[in-house]
């Protein structure tokens, strides 16, 4: 594998006052270098998704996303995704893809949708560039740790993710939080390894 880039939310987007998500070229000009390195322009990008049934919203986010990546001069010759409706065919998309990104949603129905297509598996020989984003990003740690939102939660989840990088990541770390940091961040750190 040549690389892996853990992202929480790298701003591929803005949210209008109707909910739309709208493209934007992305400003974090460390990762567009990065990606840039990473990629051939006209490379193959593959994005697994986490809800693997909410076909329009993945369908909506593949497309914003492709859309801020070509805004800031990554183009790809080919753009795939998996979600439940082709997962058969998901080790030959792994294959013939240069860049995977793992989207967003909730941590453990993502993981057990990459448990039921045997991702971790299919992973072992890939040689291009994975990206997580926010949950995709916890599910790459082979210890995923994912924080409790609130002290109304019973607890934060510990589980085995996909191991690809033994780094987990607190996702969406507000330093200025510090009831939260206090509460939950500092006493789950006792616990379990995680960078915030």
């Amino acid at each position: 594998m040549s690389s892996i880039i853990l992202t929480s939310n790298p701003g591929f987007y803005s949210v209008g006052d109707n909910g739309k998500k709208k493209a934007i070229k992305l400003a974090n000009t460390m990762l567009v270098e990065t990606l840039k390195k990473e990629v051939e322009e006209y490379d193959n990008l593959l994005f697994v998704c986490a809800s693997s049934d909410d076909y329009k919203k993945n369908e909506e986010i593949v497309e914003v996303i492709t859309r801020s990546l070509y805004l800031a001069g990554i183009k790809f010759h080919m753009t795939d995704m998996i979600d439940s409706r082709n997962w058969l065919f998901s080790k030959g998309l792994i294959n013939n893809s240069n860049l995977i990104i793992l989207l967003d949603g909730d941590c453990l129905e993502q993981m057990e949708f990459f448990n039921g297509i045997e991702l971790k598996e299919k992973l072992k020989k890939y040689k291009g560039c994975i990206m997580g984003i926010g949950s995709g990003t916890i599910n790459l740690a082979n210890k995923a740790y994912c924080s409790k939102k609130s002290e109304e939660d019973e607890a934060s989840i510990r589980y085995r993710g996909l191991g690809i990088t033994d780094i987990s990541v607190e996702i969406g770390f507000n330093d200025s939080d510090t009831k939260r940091i206090e509460d939950i961040l500092l006493p789950d750190s006792k616990i379990s390894r995680f960078i915030a």
